[in-house]
């Protein structure tokens, strides 16, 4: 097959199925900045391989892969970021629950 646009690489419709899927997986929700980090490392997937593609060179294009290869990376890192950051916040939330019901307790007796 062809390649005639960029829209046409595997791997940048792969990057924008991924992307769709982070997107609606957050939602309007964002732990500290990780959402966004992880949207913007997705998207400058999709627009490293459609920024080559459009230099119309093989040293370009190749370049601009290499730059997209590393963006799956971060975006790896940034989601266990997310998790050990929202484990984080819940063993927070649970020790200020124990402790506000100890303290409770105390007032109470």
């Amino acid at each position: 097959m062809k390649i005639e646009r960029f829209e046409d690489i595997l791997s940048w419709q792969t990057a924008k199925a991924l992307t769709v899927e982070i997107y609606s997986l957050f939602g309007t929700q964002g732990a500290f900045g990780v959402k966004n980090q992880i949207e913007r490392a997705l998207v400058s997937i999709m627009n490293n391989i459609a920024e080559g593609f459009e230099r119309r060179t093989n040293n370009e294009f190749r370049q601009f892969l290499f730059y997209a290869k590393g963006s799956p990376g971060e975006v790896g890192a940034m989601l266990l970021l997310g998790f050990e950051l929202k484990k984080s916040i819940r063993q927070i939330l649970t020790g200020f629950a124990f402790f506000h019901r100890k303290s409770l307790n105390h007032s109470v007796a």
